[in-house]
């Protein structure tokens, strides 16, 4: 398979700025021609075949990618508060915030983040073939006949390409928003990444609302989102209007890969662009740090938190690309940084008290629902409670050590 431009376009373009030594800036061009490319390309990493019969498909996925490109955020665009001032919702998070960060504190925290929480996906999804919904070919540049060639990654050799067809490899049932609460708060699915992400992001933005000024204007006036609604804005800095996007790694090497490839995957697409194409202009930052801690001596330990200003970002296909039963196609980004940027901005002291994350979530949902739905809930996902007994009194499960280490523990 060779990849070439299939889709031609205006060449409308969106500056951004590249922060050089010395202080200079030099601009990129992000344009709709690039925009084309990438998803042309990412069509065929998922085994969309270029032919007649996908033509219309893939047209459409692009002519939608550049429409998202265009968007630009409007005065009153909930989806866009850096355009807004939001200071009830903020005001509530930092009341619960005291100078002294104790466990209650984080507590409160974890417990308003999930409250604020109004994703609502309709479908939840099944990989026929077991491989993490991950796409199976990789982009390979053949220097001899300079095209792009798309290779099998190791992992699907010895595939059938009927099994590999991304229209027929995955099968989605709509599911409830119980079913979708109960799963995303309390099933981790045996593997814990999103929960800690969840997790190592309220207590950074209990640190920062608390501790630290912003990066950009060094003013002491950034504001925590304090809700998973808006990746690209889990911080923002009221004086400037700089925004920051936090990426949990399981580990220091971790971040450090991250960095080294610069293709950091992030959220939505549209909302990107919404940000990067408004009339603020904002800074817009990428902050990652590690989920397990590394010792600075015997007796204290610490999560490193590193960042870097965002230069560009371009569209990202996933699963869901594909379930032609969906009102609206969404892409995800794959932004990258300006590495002669990065630095680390601070040290996230190991914090030493426990937090029942699992009594929280069923608290939340017990809330929101009901307790009958809460049984409900447990009995459709097999899932017992954390002390494994008959009583409804509230566990300690999953905080018999402290918070530090069981983000540690949790590895992607």
């Amino acid at each position: 398979m060779t990849g070439k431009e299939e889709w031609r376009t205006s060449r409308s373009t969106v500056p951004t700025h590249i922060v050089m030594q010395g202080g200079r800036t030099r601009t990129t061009i992000m344009n709709e021609k690039e925009i084309s490319i990438e998803l042309s390309h990412c069509l065929s990493e998922w085994g969309v075949p270029n032919d007649q019969a996908h033509l219309e498909f893939r047209r459409g996925v692009i002519v939608l990618g550049i429409g998202y490109f265009r968007a630009r955020a409007r005065v009153g665009d909930e989806s866009c508060s850096i355009l807004e001032d939001n200071s009830s919702s903020f005001f509530q998070t930092t009341r619960i915030l005291c100078d002294n960060s104790d466990s209650t504190d984080i507590s409160a925290a974890y417990e308003y983040y999930l409250r604020q929480d109004i994703s609502m996906p309709l479908f939840c999804y099944e990989d026929m073939i077991n491989m993490d919904a991950s796409e199976p070919y990789y982009r390979w540049y053949n220097i001899n006949t300079r095209n792009i060639e798309y290779k099998l990654k190791p992992k699907f050799q010895g595939m059938s390409s009927q099994y590999l067809y991304p229209f027929d490899r995955f099968r989605y049932e709509k599911i409830t928003k119980e079913e979708h609460f109960f799963s995303k708060w309390l099933v981790d699915n045996g593997d814990k990444a999103e929960i800690g992400g969840r997790l190592m992001e309220v207590y950074l933005g209990c640190h920062v609302l608390q501790h630290e000024a912003c990066f950009h204007c060094s003013k002491k006036s950034i504001k925590w989102n304090g809700s998973s609604n808006s990746s690209w804005q889990a911080l923002l800095c009221q004086t400037c209007n700089a925004t920051y996007a936090v990426k949990t790694k399981a580990n220091m090497k971790a971040v450090e890969s991250e960095f080294c490839f610069n293709k950091i995957s992030g959220g939505s697409f549209e909302e990107f662009c919404k940000i990067h194409n408004s009339q603020l202009q904002p800074k817009m930052f990428c902050v990652v740090l590690p989920r397990k801690s590394v010792a600075t001596d015997v007796q204290n330990r610490v999560y490193p938190v590193y960042i870097a200003e965002i230069t560009k970002g371009v569209p990202q296909l996933y699963h869901n690309a594909f379930n032609k039963r969906l009102p609206k196609m969404i892409f995800k980004t794959r932004i990258s940084v300006a590495i002669n940027t990065k630095k680390k901005w601070f040290d996230l002291p190991q914090h030493g008290n426990p937090v029942d994350i699992w009594s929280i979530g069923k608290k939340v949902f017990v809330d929101r629902f009901s307790k009958s739905k809460y049984d409900e809930m447990k009995a459709l996902f097999g899932f017992g409670d954390h002390n494994d007994g008959s009583s409804d009194e509230e566990s300690d499960c999953g905080t018999k050590n402290e918070i530090a280490d069981a983000i540690a523990n949790i590895t992607i």
